[in-house]
């Protein structure tokens, strides 16, 4: 056993153990603890937030839109799943004497409706606008729909009610067959809307149809420039947070550095008798480094066990839902927690660098400077 191990394992076990230095020690130990579950915990539930948020933007926006009429072959992009065309305008429904506002949209090969022989136009309504105005199939309602045919006017469109779909998005809805549409919509502006296999190839997708069609050029969006000032605020909300909890560690970077130099102070005779004996000053600090590095890491181990465990129950069960916390208001269902092995790994970086410095610092500083005046000390 070598004398570094040896005074590292008597050093911290005496620690809890001595008046002076035991307090000290699990101030830094419990605000450790608390600093990196507080960090891992709020870096998972935003994390669960962005995966839930782009799993609802995936299934609501298109993956890719390209304004205009143009056609393309899907089999020439591996990666396309479907590409339809759709266009869409805003309107108003009048339902008795309630008038709201809707969005009236028209997509290919996405509205069939099974019995065409009808007097009035067949539209498929959302299931958000059926609950609120208390619609059924069959109902014929009056539609106002801008006349591109005409300037600053508006039209009547009465329709009967044919079918009624559940579709995502807080906006109520009214789709048209898109073959017929033209007729009662005008003909305002058409996109081509494409599904990706692979969403999150989308770039490629686009740098492909460019190749292909190059008069297309810049004429191509993708969901996630849709939604960049989304993404972009929630990743300013995720390093906001991450930048304040990670003060939480400093704090507790700083109750370490202070137990560094107490320790050192108690211990001056040991120091002392250490470089009598041949000690270098390299093994001593090693020692207290050690030593004091230990208290943050068994903060840090106690941490990350607790944080989880709380993710996993998080995950695995409906703790947040037993107290009834509602969080429908983001459009989002069940608690959002993801585990990221990335942010994990970042932290625990972070909280290795800072608590080893926080103990390496000052028994380095102190040491390189004061040992002699300890050793005259011991031998006068």
């Amino acid at each position: 056993m070598s004398l570094v191990y040896f005074l590292v394992k008597k050093y911290f076990l005496s620690i809890f153990k001595n008046k002076t230095l035991r307090l000290p020690a699990i101030i830094s130990l419990v605000s450790v603890f608390i600093s990196v579950f507080s960090l891992i915990i709020v870096m998972f539930v935003m994390k669960g937030f962005e995966v839930k948020v782009q799993n609802k933007i995936l299934n609501t926006f298109p993956h890719v839109l390209i304004k205009g009429d143009r056609s393309l072959d899907s089999t020439e992009f591996p990666n396309v799943e479907k590409i339809f065309k759709k266009y869409g305008t805003y309107g108003a429904i009048v339902v008795g004497k309630n008038l709201e506002i809707i969005e009236l949209k028209a997509i290919s090969n996405k509205i069939q409706f099974d019995n065409k022989n009808k007097k009035l136009p067949l539209i498929a309504i959302s299931d958000l606008l059926q609950m609120k105005n208390n619609l059924k199939v069959g109902d014929k309602v009056s539609i106002y729909v801008p006349d591109f045919s005409s300037y600053r006017k508006i039209k009547e469109i009465r329709v009967e009610i044919g079918k009624i779909v559940k579709v995502q998005g807080n906006f109520p809805t009214i789709f048209f067959d898109f073959d017929t549409s033209f007729q009662l919509l005008g003909k305002p502006e058409i996109f081509t809307q494409i599904e990706l296999k692979n969403p999150y190839e989308s770039e490629k997708t686009i740098s492909k149809i460019y190749e292909i069609n190059p008069e297309l050029k810049n004429r191509a969006i993708d969901w996630k420039l849709m939604n960049a000032n989304l993404f972009n605020i929630m990743k300013l909300e995720r390093f906001s947070l991450a930048i304040f909890l990670s003060f939480l560690i400093l704090i507790s970077a700083t109750t370490i550095y202070s137990n560094t130099l107490s320790m050192i102070s108690l211990r001056k005779n040991d120091i002392a008798t250490l470089m009598t004996l041949g000690a270098s000053k390299k093994s001593i600090i090693k020692i207290f480094t050690v030593t004091n590095f230990l208290v943050a890491f068994t903060g840090y181990f106690f941490g990350l066990l607790f944080s989880l465990i709380v993710t996993f129950l998080l995950m695995n069960s409906n703790l947040i839902e037993s107290f009834s916390i509602d969080l429908s208001f983001y459009g989002i269902k069940g608690f959002p927690i993801v585990f990221s092995k990335s942010y994990l790994l970042s932290i625990t970086g972070f909280v290795f660098i800072i608590t080893f410095l926080a103990s390496y610092l000052p028994a380095k500083f102190y040491l390189t400077k004061k040992v002699e005046y300890l050793v005259k000390d011991y031998a006068q």
